[in-house]
Protein backbone atom coordinates (compact mmCIF):
# COMPACT_ATOMS: atom_id res chain seq x y z
CA UNK A 1 0.00 0.00 0.00
CA UNK A 2 1.23 3.47 -0.91
CA UNK A 3 0.29 6.59 1.02
CA UNK A 4 0.79 9.92 -0.69
CA UNK A 5 1.24 12.86 1.66
CA UNK A 6 0.23 16.04 -0.10
CA UNK A 7 1.11 19.53 1.12
CA UNK A 8 -0.92 22.43 -0.24
CA UNK A 9 0.92 25.76 -0.43
CA UNK A 10 -0.60 29.19 -0.02
CA UNK A 11 1.01 30.00 -3.37
CA UNK A 12 -1.70 27.88 -5.02
CA UNK A 13 -4.04 30.83 -4.59
CA UNK A 14 -1.99 32.52 -7.32
CA UNK A 15 -2.27 29.58 -9.72
CA UNK A 16 -4.79 31.30 -11.98
CA UNK A 17 -2.37 34.12 -12.83
CA UNK A 18 -1.04 33.90 -16.37
CA UNK A 19 -3.47 31.19 -17.51
CA UNK A 20 -4.97 31.13 -20.98
CA UNK A 21 -8.35 32.78 -21.49
CA UNK A 22 -11.20 30.42 -20.63
CA UNK A 23 -13.90 29.67 -23.22
CA UNK A 24 -17.08 31.72 -23.15
CA UNK A 25 -20.27 30.35 -21.68
CA UNK A 26 -22.39 29.17 -24.62
CA UNK A 27 -25.54 28.85 -22.51
CA UNK A 28 -26.90 28.13 -19.04
CA UNK A 29 -30.10 26.07 -18.82
CA UNK A 30 -32.39 25.17 -15.92
CA UNK A 31 -34.80 22.22 -16.17
CA UNK A 32 -37.78 22.28 -13.86
CA UNK A 33 -40.45 19.75 -12.94
CA UNK A 34 -41.14 19.72 -9.20
CA UNK A 35 -39.85 20.99 -5.89
CA UNK A 36 -36.47 19.25 -6.21
CA UNK A 37 -34.87 18.47 -9.58
CA UNK A 38 -31.24 17.26 -9.82
CA UNK A 39 -29.15 16.23 -12.80
CA UNK A 40 -26.56 13.64 -11.79
CA UNK A 41 -25.29 12.39 -15.14
CA UNK A 42 -25.17 13.40 -18.82
CA UNK A 43 -24.29 11.69 -22.11
CA UNK A 44 -24.13 12.92 -25.68
CA UNK A 45 -26.67 11.47 -28.12
CA UNK A 46 -26.05 10.39 -31.71
CA UNK A 47 -27.53 13.59 -33.17
CA UNK A 48 -25.31 15.93 -31.14
CA UNK A 49 -27.87 16.54 -28.41
CA UNK A 50 -27.71 15.31 -24.83
CA UNK A 51 -29.59 13.18 -22.30
CA UNK A 52 -29.63 14.06 -18.59
CA UNK A 53 -30.52 11.59 -15.85
CA UNK A 54 -31.30 12.47 -12.27
CA UNK A 55 -34.05 12.62 -9.70
CA UNK A 56 -37.18 14.73 -9.30
CA UNK A 57 -39.69 15.26 -6.53
CA UNK A 58 -43.13 16.75 -7.09
CA UNK A 59 -44.37 19.53 -4.80
CA UNK A 60 -47.00 17.38 -3.09
CA UNK A 61 -44.95 14.16 -2.94
CA UNK A 62 -42.61 12.69 -0.32
CA UNK A 63 -40.95 10.26 -2.78
CA UNK A 64 -38.51 10.79 -5.68
CA UNK A 65 -38.69 9.60 -9.27
CA UNK A 66 -35.98 8.86 -11.80
CA UNK A 67 -36.09 11.78 -14.24
CA UNK A 68 -34.76 11.95 -17.80
CA UNK A 69 -34.53 15.11 -19.90
CA UNK A 70 -33.66 14.87 -23.60
CA UNK A 71 -32.31 18.11 -25.07
CA UNK A 72 -30.99 19.31 -28.41
CA UNK A 73 -27.55 20.83 -29.03
CA UNK A 74 -28.84 24.24 -27.90
CA UNK A 75 -30.04 22.89 -24.58
CA UNK A 76 -33.73 23.10 -25.45
CA UNK A 77 -35.88 20.30 -24.06
CA UNK A 78 -37.23 17.74 -26.55
CA UNK A 79 -38.90 15.43 -24.05
CA UNK A 80 -38.82 14.44 -20.40
CA UNK A 81 -39.81 11.19 -18.72
CA UNK A 82 -40.16 9.95 -15.17
CA UNK A 83 -40.02 6.44 -13.74
CA UNK A 84 -41.66 5.65 -10.40
CA UNK A 85 -41.51 2.65 -8.10
CA UNK A 86 -44.20 2.77 -5.39
CA UNK A 87 -45.72 6.25 -5.00
CA UNK A 88 -48.59 4.89 -2.91
CA UNK A 89 -46.05 3.77 -0.29
CA UNK A 90 -43.84 6.88 -0.64
CA UNK A 91 -40.92 4.79 -1.93
CA UNK A 92 -38.36 6.35 -4.26
CA UNK A 93 -36.21 5.56 -7.29
CA UNK A 94 -32.81 7.22 -7.70
CA UNK A 95 -30.66 7.63 -10.85
CA UNK A 96 -26.98 8.40 -10.24
CA UNK A 97 -25.29 7.36 -13.50
CA UNK A 98 -26.29 7.17 -17.15
CA UNK A 99 -24.35 5.49 -19.95
CA UNK A 100 -24.65 5.16 -23.72
CA UNK A 101 -25.17 1.45 -24.37
CA UNK A 102 -23.06 0.21 -27.34
CA UNK A 103 -25.94 -2.17 -28.14
CA UNK A 104 -28.42 0.71 -28.44
CA UNK A 105 -30.33 2.86 -26.01
CA UNK A 106 -29.10 3.75 -22.55
CA UNK A 107 -28.61 2.16 -19.14
CA UNK A 108 -29.20 3.84 -15.78
CA UNK A 109 -27.63 2.84 -12.48
CA UNK A 110 -29.13 3.86 -9.16
CA UNK A 111 -31.20 2.66 -6.25
CA UNK A 112 -34.68 1.49 -5.35
CA UNK A 113 -36.06 2.31 -1.92
CA UNK A 114 -37.38 -0.91 -0.42
CA UNK A 115 -38.51 0.54 2.91
CA UNK A 116 -38.08 3.66 5.00
CA UNK A 117 -34.67 2.38 6.14
CA UNK A 118 -33.33 0.25 3.27
CA UNK A 119 -32.29 0.81 -0.34
CA UNK A 120 -31.26 -1.78 -2.93
CA UNK A 121 -29.20 -1.38 -6.14
CA UNK A 122 -31.29 -0.74 -9.25
CA UNK A 123 -30.63 -0.84 -13.00
CA UNK A 124 -32.99 0.45 -15.70
CA UNK A 125 -32.47 -0.24 -19.43
CA UNK A 126 -34.26 2.12 -21.85
CA UNK A 127 -34.40 2.56 -25.60
CA UNK A 128 -33.45 5.73 -27.50
CA UNK A 129 -36.92 7.21 -26.81
CA UNK A 130 -36.67 6.66 -23.08
CA UNK A 131 -39.10 3.72 -23.01
CA UNK A 132 -38.29 1.07 -20.41
CA UNK A 133 -37.02 -2.28 -21.73
CA UNK A 134 -36.18 -4.03 -18.46
CA UNK A 135 -35.12 -3.33 -14.90
CA UNK A 136 -33.14 -5.17 -12.25
CA UNK A 137 -33.10 -4.86 -8.48
CA UNK A 138 -30.52 -6.57 -6.26
CA UNK A 139 -32.56 -7.67 -3.25
CA UNK A 140 -31.06 -7.63 0.22
CA UNK A 141 -32.82 -7.29 3.55
CA UNK A 142 -30.40 -4.61 4.78
CA UNK A 143 -29.43 -1.25 3.33
CA UNK A 144 -27.30 -1.71 0.20
CA UNK A 145 -26.64 1.35 -1.95
CA UNK A 146 -25.38 1.70 -5.52
CA UNK A 147 -23.46 4.56 -7.11
CA UNK A 148 -22.29 3.95 -10.68
CA UNK A 149 -22.75 1.70 -13.70
CA UNK A 150 -20.52 0.89 -16.71
CA UNK A 151 -21.13 -1.05 -19.91
CA UNK A 152 -18.91 -4.07 -20.59
CA UNK A 153 -17.46 -5.37 -23.84
CA UNK A 154 -19.52 -8.57 -23.60
CA UNK A 155 -22.78 -6.55 -23.93
CA UNK A 156 -23.32 -6.63 -20.18
CA UNK A 157 -23.05 -4.16 -17.32
CA UNK A 158 -21.24 -3.78 -14.01
CA UNK A 159 -22.75 -1.80 -11.11
CA UNK A 160 -20.82 -0.78 -8.00
CA UNK A 161 -22.04 0.22 -4.56
CA UNK A 162 -21.56 -0.59 -0.90
CA UNK A 163 -23.14 -3.04 1.52
CA UNK A 164 -22.84 -4.10 5.14
CA UNK A 165 -20.89 -7.35 5.42
CA UNK A 166 -19.49 -8.96 8.58
CA UNK A 167 -19.83 -5.79 10.63
CA UNK A 168 -18.16 -3.45 8.14
CA UNK A 169 -19.11 -1.47 5.02
CA UNK A 170 -17.58 -2.90 1.86
CA UNK A 171 -17.60 -2.23 -1.87
CA UNK A 172 -19.51 -4.63 -4.09
CA UNK A 173 -19.46 -5.09 -7.87
CA UNK A 174 -22.52 -6.61 -9.54
CA UNK A 175 -22.25 -8.06 -13.08
CA UNK A 176 -25.35 -8.28 -15.30
CA UNK A 177 -25.73 -9.81 -18.76
CA UNK A 178 -27.37 -8.06 -21.72
CA UNK A 179 -30.88 -8.98 -20.49
CA UNK A 180 -30.34 -7.76 -16.95
CA UNK A 181 -29.80 -11.16 -15.34
CA UNK A 182 -27.24 -11.38 -12.54
CA UNK A 183 -23.94 -13.11 -13.42
CA UNK A 184 -21.93 -12.60 -10.23
CA UNK A 185 -21.39 -10.35 -7.20
CA UNK A 186 -17.99 -9.60 -5.67
CA UNK A 187 -17.17 -7.83 -2.40
CA UNK A 188 -13.97 -5.89 -1.62
CA UNK A 189 -13.01 -5.57 2.04
CA UNK A 190 -9.99 -3.38 2.80
CA UNK A 191 -10.57 -3.58 6.55
CA UNK A 192 -13.37 -1.33 7.73
CA UNK A 193 -15.36 1.19 5.65
CA UNK A 194 -15.01 1.15 1.86
CA UNK A 195 -17.39 3.09 -0.38
CA UNK A 196 -17.15 3.38 -4.20
CA UNK A 197 -18.18 6.32 -6.37
CA UNK A 198 -17.22 5.16 -9.88
CA UNK A 199 -16.38 2.12 -12.03
CA UNK A 200 -15.02 1.86 -15.58
CA UNK A 201 -14.07 -1.08 -17.76
CA UNK A 202 -10.39 -1.42 -18.62
CA UNK A 203 -8.79 -2.46 -21.91
CA UNK A 204 -8.07 -5.98 -20.59
CA UNK A 205 -11.78 -6.61 -19.96
CA UNK A 206 -11.49 -6.00 -16.22
CA UNK A 207 -12.61 -3.06 -14.10
CA UNK A 208 -11.18 -0.13 -12.19
CA UNK A 209 -13.16 1.08 -9.15
CA UNK A 210 -12.60 4.36 -7.30
CA UNK A 211 -13.89 5.45 -3.92
CA UNK A 212 -12.75 5.91 -0.33
CA UNK A 213 -11.60 3.91 2.70
CA UNK A 214 -10.88 4.72 6.33
CA UNK A 215 -8.74 1.66 7.11
CA UNK A 216 -4.97 2.08 7.62
CA UNK A 217 -5.01 5.50 5.98
CA UNK A 218 -3.01 8.70 6.33
CA UNK A 219 -6.15 10.70 7.09
CA UNK A 220 -9.70 9.98 8.19
CA UNK A 221 -10.51 8.78 4.64
CA UNK A 222 -8.25 8.30 1.63
CA UNK A 223 -8.71 7.54 -2.05
CA UNK A 224 -9.26 3.81 -2.50
CA UNK A 225 -8.77 2.15 -5.90
CA UNK A 226 -9.43 -1.50 -6.79
CA UNK A 227 -8.34 -3.11 -10.05
CA UNK A 228 -10.34 -6.27 -10.83
CA UNK A 229 -10.25 -8.81 -13.64
CA UNK A 230 -13.16 -9.68 -15.95
CA UNK A 231 -14.68 -11.95 -13.29
CA UNK A 232 -14.46 -9.30 -10.60
CA UNK A 233 -11.50 -10.82 -8.77
CA UNK A 234 -9.25 -8.16 -7.22
CA UNK A 235 -5.87 -7.89 -8.98
CA UNK A 236 -4.51 -5.01 -6.88
CA UNK A 237 -5.74 -2.20 -4.68
CA UNK A 238 -4.17 1.00 -3.42
CA UNK A 239 -4.71 3.97 -1.13
CA UNK A 240 -3.77 7.59 -1.87
CA UNK A 241 -4.35 10.74 0.12
CA UNK A 242 -3.41 13.38 2.66
CA UNK A 243 -4.01 13.97 6.33
CA UNK A 244 -7.76 14.67 6.34
CA UNK A 245 -10.71 13.52 4.22
CA UNK A 246 -10.03 12.47 0.61
CA UNK A 247 -12.69 11.08 -1.75
CA UNK A 248 -12.06 9.66 -5.23
CA UNK A 249 -15.22 10.71 -7.06
CA UNK A 250 -14.10 9.98 -10.64
CA UNK A 251 -11.73 7.65 -12.46
CA UNK A 252 -10.94 6.94 -16.11
CA UNK A 253 -8.56 4.61 -17.90
CA UNK A 254 -6.07 6.56 -20.05
CA UNK A 255 -4.78 5.55 -23.52
CA UNK A 256 -1.35 4.69 -22.10
CA UNK A 257 -2.87 1.94 -19.93
CA UNK A 258 -2.88 4.01 -16.75
CA UNK A 259 -5.62 5.84 -14.87
CA UNK A 260 -6.63 9.38 -13.98
CA UNK A 261 -8.24 9.80 -10.55
CA UNK A 262 -10.10 12.91 -9.43
CA UNK A 263 -11.94 13.99 -6.33
CA UNK A 264 -11.33 16.22 -3.37
CA UNK A 265 -9.19 16.47 -0.28
CA UNK A 266 -9.82 18.54 2.78
CA UNK A 267 -7.23 21.09 3.79
CA UNK A 268 -7.96 22.52 7.22
CA UNK A 269 -11.61 23.66 7.01
CA UNK A 270 -11.62 23.94 3.19
CA UNK A 271 -11.23 21.57 0.24
CA UNK A 272 -9.19 21.33 -2.95
CA UNK A 273 -9.55 19.21 -6.07
CA UNK A 274 -7.06 16.35 -6.14
CA UNK A 275 -5.97 14.68 -9.42
CA UNK A 276 -3.63 11.68 -9.47
CA UNK A 277 -2.29 10.01 -12.61
CA UNK A 278 -1.08 6.42 -12.20
CA UNK A 279 0.39 3.76 -14.45
CA UNK A 280 -1.27 0.40 -15.11
CA UNK A 281 -0.40 -1.01 -11.67
CA UNK A 282 -1.27 2.05 -9.62
CA UNK A 283 2.17 3.66 -9.38
CA UNK A 284 1.85 7.44 -9.24
CA UNK A 285 3.17 9.36 -12.25
CA UNK A 286 2.00 12.82 -11.17
CA UNK A 287 -0.43 14.52 -8.83
CA UNK A 288 -1.93 18.01 -8.63
CA UNK A 289 -4.22 19.91 -6.30
CA UNK A 290 -6.54 22.68 -7.54
CA UNK A 291 -8.06 25.44 -5.44
CA UNK A 292 -11.17 27.46 -6.16
CA UNK A 293 -11.16 31.19 -6.96
CA UNK A 294 -11.58 32.08 -3.29
CA UNK A 295 -11.26 28.95 -1.17
CA UNK A 296 -12.90 25.56 -1.59
CA UNK A 297 -12.99 23.45 -4.76
CA UNK A 298 -15.08 20.27 -4.65
CA UNK A 299 -13.87 17.87 -7.38
CA UNK A 300 -16.62 15.66 -8.80
CA UNK A 301 -15.89 14.47 -12.33
CA UNK A 302 -13.25 14.10 -15.08
CA UNK A 303 -13.26 13.51 -18.82
CA UNK A 304 -10.19 13.03 -20.98
CA UNK A 305 -10.21 15.53 -23.85
CA UNK A 306 -9.48 15.15 -27.54
CA UNK A 307 -6.12 16.96 -27.10
CA UNK A 308 -4.93 14.41 -24.52
CA UNK A 309 -5.53 16.73 -21.58
CA UNK A 310 -8.35 16.66 -19.04
CA UNK A 311 -11.46 18.62 -18.14
CA UNK A 312 -12.22 18.49 -14.41
CA UNK A 313 -15.67 19.46 -13.14
CA UNK A 314 -17.12 20.33 -9.76
CA UNK A 315 -18.17 23.37 -7.76
CA UNK A 316 -16.18 26.00 -5.91
CA UNK A 317 -16.44 29.03 -3.66
CA UNK A 318 -16.39 32.20 -5.74
CA UNK A 319 -17.15 34.17 -2.59
CA UNK A 320 -17.32 32.96 0.99
CA UNK A 321 -21.14 32.93 0.71
CA UNK A 322 -22.00 30.78 -2.32
CA UNK A 323 -20.71 28.18 -4.77
CA UNK A 324 -20.57 28.07 -8.57
CA UNK A 325 -20.00 25.40 -11.19
CA UNK A 326 -16.25 25.14 -11.79
CA UNK A 327 -14.34 23.88 -14.84
CA UNK A 328 -10.57 23.20 -14.82
CA UNK A 329 -8.85 22.44 -18.14
CA UNK A 330 -5.37 20.91 -17.96
CA UNK A 331 -2.79 19.47 -20.29
CA UNK A 332 -1.82 15.79 -20.29
CA UNK A 333 0.44 16.37 -17.27
CA UNK A 334 -2.30 17.95 -15.18
CA UNK A 335 -0.95 21.51 -15.47
CA UNK A 336 -3.75 24.06 -15.52
CA UNK A 337 -4.48 25.74 -18.88
CA UNK A 338 -7.59 27.68 -17.82
CA UNK A 339 -10.37 27.70 -15.24
CA UNK A 340 -13.96 28.87 -15.41
CA UNK A 341 -16.59 29.52 -12.72
CA UNK A 342 -20.22 29.90 -13.83
CA UNK A 343 -23.17 30.64 -11.57
CA UNK A 344 -25.39 33.19 -9.90
CA UNK A 345 -25.98 34.40 -6.36
CA UNK A 346 -27.23 31.04 -5.08
CA UNK A 347 -25.39 27.77 -4.53
CA UNK A 348 -24.81 25.40 -7.44
CA UNK A 349 -23.66 21.78 -7.02
CA UNK A 350 -22.09 19.97 -10.00
CA UNK A 351 -21.82 16.21 -10.56
CA UNK A 352 -20.80 15.25 -14.12
CA UNK A 353 -18.53 16.89 -16.71
CA UNK A 354 -18.29 16.02 -20.41
CA UNK A 355 -16.40 17.16 -23.48
CA UNK A 356 -18.81 16.95 -26.43
CA UNK A 357 -17.87 15.86 -29.93
CA UNK A 358 -17.76 19.50 -31.09
CA UNK A 359 -15.09 20.26 -28.49
CA UNK A 360 -17.41 22.12 -26.09
CA UNK A 361 -17.57 21.38 -22.36
CA UNK A 362 -20.69 20.59 -20.33
CA UNK A 363 -21.30 20.33 -16.60
CA UNK A 364 -24.57 19.17 -15.06
CA UNK A 365 -25.89 19.35 -11.52
CA UNK A 366 -28.29 21.33 -9.37
CA UNK A 367 -28.93 25.04 -8.99
CA UNK A 368 -31.46 27.66 -7.92
CA UNK A 369 -33.35 29.79 -10.39
CA UNK A 370 -37.10 29.11 -10.53
CA UNK A 371 -39.66 29.55 -7.78
CA UNK A 372 -39.15 26.15 -6.14
CA UNK A 373 -37.08 26.42 -3.00
CA UNK A 374 -35.08 23.24 -3.53
CA UNK A 375 -33.79 24.04 -7.02
CA UNK A 376 -33.70 22.75 -10.58
CA UNK A 377 -31.43 20.61 -12.70
CA UNK A 378 -28.74 22.91 -14.09
CA UNK A 379 -26.63 22.46 -17.23
CA UNK A 380 -23.81 24.77 -18.32
CA UNK A 381 -22.13 24.60 -21.73
CA UNK A 382 -18.81 26.30 -22.57
CA UNK A 383 -17.68 26.95 -26.13
CA UNK A 384 -14.72 24.95 -27.37
CA UNK A 385 -12.52 28.07 -27.64
CA UNK A 386 -12.61 31.65 -26.31
CA UNK A 387 -14.51 34.05 -28.57
CA UNK A 388 -15.08 37.20 -26.54
CA UNK A 389 -14.98 38.82 -23.14
CA UNK A 390 -18.17 38.08 -21.23
CA UNK A 391 -19.85 38.46 -17.90
CA UNK A 392 -19.02 35.35 -15.88
CA UNK A 393 -22.34 35.25 -14.00
CA UNK A 394 -24.75 35.56 -16.96
CA UNK A 395 -26.71 38.36 -15.26
CA UNK A 396 -30.46 38.65 -15.90
CA UNK A 397 -31.60 40.95 -18.70
CA UNK A 398 -34.95 41.92 -17.11
CA UNK A 399 -36.49 42.51 -13.69
CA UNK A 400 -38.22 39.30 -12.62
CA UNK A 401 -40.20 38.68 -9.43
CA UNK A 402 -41.13 35.05 -8.76
CA UNK A 403 -43.47 35.58 -5.84
CA UNK A 404 -43.51 34.00 -2.40
CA UNK A 405 -42.70 30.35 -1.78
CA UNK A 406 -43.89 28.33 0.02
CA UNK A 407 -47.40 29.71 -0.15
CA UNK A 408 -49.34 28.96 2.03
CA UNK A 409 -46.53 28.96 4.59
CA UNK A 410 -45.91 28.41 8.26
CA UNK A 411 -43.54 30.83 10.00
CA UNK A 412 -41.42 31.86 6.96
CA UNK A 413 -41.68 32.42 3.22
CA UNK A 414 -39.16 33.59 0.62
CA UNK A 415 -39.58 36.19 -2.14
CA UNK A 416 -37.20 35.74 -5.09
CA UNK A 417 -36.32 38.34 -7.68
CA UNK A 418 -33.72 39.23 -10.33
CA UNK A 419 -32.09 42.57 -11.11
CA UNK A 420 -30.46 43.43 -14.44
CA UNK A 421 -28.80 46.50 -12.88
CA UNK A 422 -28.13 48.02 -9.46
CA UNK A 423 -31.47 49.08 -7.98
CA UNK A 424 -33.12 50.40 -4.85
CA UNK A 425 -35.33 47.57 -3.48
CA UNK A 426 -38.14 47.84 -0.92
CA UNK A 427 -40.29 44.90 0.21
CA UNK A 428 -43.18 45.75 2.51
CA UNK A 429 -45.80 43.43 4.05
CA UNK A 430 -49.48 44.41 4.43
CA UNK A 431 -52.40 42.77 6.21
CA UNK A 432 -55.88 42.14 4.78
CA UNK A 433 -56.98 45.68 5.69
CA UNK A 434 -54.11 47.22 3.76
CA UNK A 435 -52.12 48.20 6.84
CA UNK A 436 -48.34 47.93 6.59
CA UNK A 437 -47.25 45.42 9.22
CA UNK A 438 -43.60 44.80 8.36
CA UNK A 439 -40.67 45.73 6.15
CA UNK A 440 -38.91 42.62 4.84
CA UNK A 441 -36.11 44.52 3.09
CA UNK A 442 -35.00 48.03 2.21
CA UNK A 443 -31.71 48.84 0.51
CA UNK A 444 -29.64 48.89 -2.68
CA UNK A 445 -28.83 45.65 -4.47
CA UNK A 446 -26.41 45.23 -7.40
CA UNK A 447 -27.43 43.27 -10.49
CA UNK A 448 -27.98 39.62 -9.68
CA UNK A 449 -30.30 36.96 -8.25
CA UNK A 450 -31.80 37.38 -4.78
CA UNK A 451 -34.11 35.85 -2.20
CA UNK A 452 -35.54 37.67 0.83
CA UNK A 453 -37.14 35.72 3.66
CA UNK A 454 -40.00 37.11 5.73
CA UNK A 455 -40.01 35.53 9.18
CA UNK A 456 -43.61 35.66 10.45
CA UNK A 457 -43.34 33.94 13.84
CA UNK A 458 -44.92 36.95 15.60
CA UNK A 459 -47.85 37.31 13.22
CA UNK A 460 -51.24 35.61 13.32
CA UNK A 461 -52.64 33.33 10.64
CA UNK A 462 -54.35 34.99 7.72
CA UNK A 463 -54.02 36.60 4.32
CA UNK A 464 -51.12 38.99 3.74
CA UNK A 465 -49.76 40.91 0.76
CA UNK A 466 -46.20 41.69 -0.17
CA UNK A 467 -45.33 44.74 -2.25
CA UNK A 468 -41.89 44.81 -3.87
CA UNK A 469 -40.65 48.08 -5.31
CA UNK A 470 -37.59 48.04 -7.61
CA UNK A 471 -36.93 51.59 -8.75
CA UNK A 472 -40.12 52.62 -10.61
CA UNK A 473 -41.22 48.99 -10.95
CA UNK A 474 -43.59 47.44 -8.40
CA UNK A 475 -45.48 44.20 -7.93
CA UNK A 476 -47.95 42.98 -5.31
CA UNK A 477 -48.73 39.40 -4.42
CA UNK A 478 -50.79 37.39 -1.94
CA UNK A 479 -49.44 35.18 0.85
CA UNK A 480 -51.34 32.93 3.27
CA UNK A 481 -49.88 32.35 6.73
CA UNK A 482 -51.13 29.14 8.36
CA UNK A 483 -50.15 28.16 11.89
Amino acid sequence: MKIVIITVSILMLLAAIGLAQAPDTAWVKYYHRGSTDIGYSIVETDDGGFLIAGTSQQYDASYLDIWLVRIDQNGDSLWAKTYSYSPENNLSLYAYSLRNDPNGGYVIGGMKQMSSSANNPYVLKIDENGDSLWSFSMRRSDNCEANFIACTNDSGYVLVGYAYTSGSINIFALKLDSQGDSCWVRYYDHGNWEQPYVVEQTSDGGFIIGGKTNYNTSGSFDYYVVKADALGNAVWSDVYGGDNYDYCNAIQPTPDGGYILYGEMQVYSSAVGLAIKTDSIGQIEWQHTYTGPVSANYGRSVDQCSDGGYIFGGHCNVTYNYEDFYFIKTDANGDTLWTKAVGNSYDEDAYCVLQASDGSYLLVGHGFYSIDTDGDALLVKLNAEPTSIEDKHALPSLINVFGAYPNPFNAATTIRFELPAQSNVVIDIYDLLGRKVANAFKGIKPAGYYQITWQADDYSSGLYFYRIGIGSYSKTGKMILLK
